[in-house]
């Protein structure tokens, strides 16, 4: 599958679906081996949080406001750091695998992937973190403002890894991209994202179906336990979808630069006068 090409908006939407049944394999291996640990520490810091919130709750001994306030907060403010963690792995390694892939020809290994996480992790998580700045502002003065800032926030993280340049390079880079291309861009991503939203739902209904079942049911708290935990897990367990947005997201980035920088097509031009100063091949011998 060629990446670096020019797509309208149903091969946008068509070619990340296809991309994902082509490499299904390797990319969830790598997934599963560097995201893997942020998705478990997620669950646990999750499940901890609120049974401590519960066991606050159901306590017959009184408890100081001040107290409840601080194990809520402190809980909360890493439940917070975990998520910020886990999406910024998820982020980074498809970003990283697509960008291997596209350079290398072939499936990269988990080595590889993992070894270019490591090398944009801190730089990735500071521009995820203004991009989100940025994006709460947004909402905060309007609301078009955020939904406008929607493509461009995705492209310039995209950007930073691609183009291997400073988080100013990545800001400027994205917002010249998008340019003149942004309902095809917000239109990719927003029919990716109800696809993720209805298949996150797959998983949510089941753990609030339990929940309000054991609600009506009047159930205690030895039950309300295995209950959070199990909405911890079965939460988590949709992480795997957020690849989706990531995949069109790259697919919109190369539509983009081939679309006003046309580095595809030099590079097809390249590697055709390669071809060319390496001579016929030499004839067969009969």
């Amino acid at each position: 599958m060629e990446l670096r090409k020019q797509r309208d908006f149903s091969e946008l939407i068509s070619d990340t679906f296809t991309f994902v049944k082509l490499n299904w394999k390797p990319l969830l291996t790598a997934f599963a081996g560097i995201c893997g640990f942020f998705i478990v520490a997620s669950i646990i810091v999750s499940t901890l949080t609120q049974l401590q919130i519960l066991s606050l709750t159901n306590d017959e001994v009184p408890v100081f406001p001040q107290r409840r306030f601080a194990a809520f907060g402190l809980g909360q403010v890493l439940v917070l750091i975990m998520a910020l963690l886990e999406h910024v792995a998820i982020g980074l390694t498809v970003i990283s695998y697509i960008s291997l892939r596209e350079k290398l020809g072939v499936p990269p290994s988990v080595e590889e992937v993992w070894t270019q996480v490591k090398y944009y992790f801190f730089q990735y998580t500071g521009a995820f973190i203004l991009v989100g700045l940025m994006q709460v502002l947004g909402i905060i003065c309007c609301v078009l403002p955020g939904i406008y800032l929607i493509p461009i926030s995705s492209l310039i993280l995209v950007v930073l890894v691609m183009e291997n340049g400073t988080i100013g390079h990545a800001f400027s880079r994205g917002f010249s991209l998008v340019k003149d291309y942004w309902w095809t861009t917000f239109g990719a991503l927003f029919v990716i994202g109800l696809v993720l939203y209805a298949f996150a739902m797959i998983f949510a209904i089941p753990a609030m179906i339990i929940g309000m079942g054991s609600v009506m049911a009047g159930t205690g708290e030895t039950i309300s336990k295995p209950l959070i935990i199990a909405i911890s897990i079965v939460s988590q367990l949709s992480a795997v979808f957020y690849i989706l947005p990531w995949v069109v997201t790259c697919l919109c980035y190369y539509n983009l630069t081939e679309v006003k920088d046309g580095t595809g097509l030099v590079g097809r031009i390249e590697k055709l006068g390669s071809l060319e100063q390496e001579g016929p091949a030499s004839p067969e011998e009969y």
